[in-house]
């Protein structure tokens, strides 16, 4: 008689339908938990729920919200309710979109560790803090002069940060300044400081482009009464020098440029500024008093006395406005003039 392969026995086959059955039961009752390693956490988001939850705990019995069979955990599943964070791993901004592991998700985030335990775990240690937005580069250490700890910031147990502790940490330092500031601009200290002494959401190239002259310049520099409706009118910071004689106007540019306030260039100047052939002469060549007045003495080898008595044999008496008649200080341009008033006089 063969002997039946104990494998494929009838009570092989029902031990095995019995088990299976025994299975299929505790799944069904269970939701899946007769196989979970722990519990979910409790942990309560605060606001809107994310995909119909507040926590893990309210999904528990519903394994593949975040489990794929032979694969576990995966982004896809986390992001499918954490929508925030997979936007910034999609478009690689952000906290979770700076991580060089971002979409190991349960490299930072584990649970079924009870419900008390705290899905954020992340190591402080070797953590780039501006991955966060915000650079901890002027917070190396605090006002007694002693480097800063995470908690200094971060007093939660979560790590969670509340911008009162800004406000609450620089008061402290200086109360009527905060004061001040926090009436001025709001207590939302975020939507302008990033960490790096530099007003973040802010560009200021588009407001005013801090190049060439003004490139590298202190806020206070110029923003000596706040920061709120500072002029970007030049007169604002330079004043008006003697030499104007009250003379120039307000239009700063038509001279002045962003490399530097000085030296300055008339763009737009009546007189050729290479008179003499020798290339462009300096301003004060011919500006020896202000910018209004000028004199062609001292360069040229006539002296008054001379000019004027060759001025008045053509009944040109006003010698002192050389360009009326030499606007290019070309020295037979007058003779025109002097023919018009020897006719006239004749």
């Amino acid at each position: 008689m063969k002997r039946q392969n104990p494998f494929f026995s009838v009570v092989s086959c029902l031990s095995a339908v019995i088990m299976l059955a025994g299975l299929g039961l505790a799944v069904l009752f269970t939701g899946g938990m007769a196989f979970s390693p722990g519990r979910l956490s409790a942990e309560a988001r605060r606001g809107t729920p994310l995909g119909g939850a507040d926590s893990h705990e309210t999904i528990e019995p519903e394994c593949t919200r975040c489990h794929v069979p032979f694969r576990g955990i995966t982004a896809e599943k986390c992001t499918a309710c954490h929508v925030n964070e997979g936007e910034e791993l999609a478009s690689g901004e952000g906290l979770h979109g700076k991580l060089l592991n971002g979409h190991d998700c349960a490299a930072c985030h584990s649970d079924h560790r009870g419900r008390d335990a705290l899905i954020s775990q992340t190591d402080p240690v070797g953590f780039e803090h501006q991955w966060t937005g915000y650079s901890l580069a002027a917070h190396q250490t605090t006002y007694q002069d002693l480097p800063f700890a995470c908690r200094d910031c971060h007093v939660s147990e979560r790590f969670l940060f509340e911008q009162r502790t800004c406000t609450d940490c620089h008061a402290e330092a200086d109360a009527d300044f905060m004061e001040e500031h926090l009436q001025t601009y709001g207590e939302e200290c975020l939507e302008c400081h990033d960490g790096l002494d530099t007003m973040a959401k802010f560009d200021h190239e588009v407001a005013f482009p801090l190049v060439d002259g003004h490139a590298g310049l202190d806020c206070l520099d110029c923003h000596q009464e706040g920061f709120l409706q500072t002029s970007a009118k030049c007169a604002a910071c330079h004043q008006e020098p003697e030499l104007h004689a009250g003379k120039f106007g307000p239009d700063c540019e038509v001279c002045h440029t962003l490399v530097a306030w000085t030296p300055a260039r008339l763009l737009d100047h009546a007189f050729p500024l290479d008179h003499g052939g020798e290339g462009e002469v300096e301003c004060f060549t011919c500006h020896e008093l202000d910018y209004v007045t000028y004199t062609c003495y001292g360069c040229h080898d006539h002296e008054p006395e001379e000019m004027r008595r060759v001025h008045l044999e053509a009944d040109i008496r006003d010698i002192e406005n050389c360009a009326e008649c030499h606007p290019n200080g070309l020295k037979d341009e007058g003779k025109e003039k002097e023919i018009t008033s020897w006719d006239s006089r004749n």
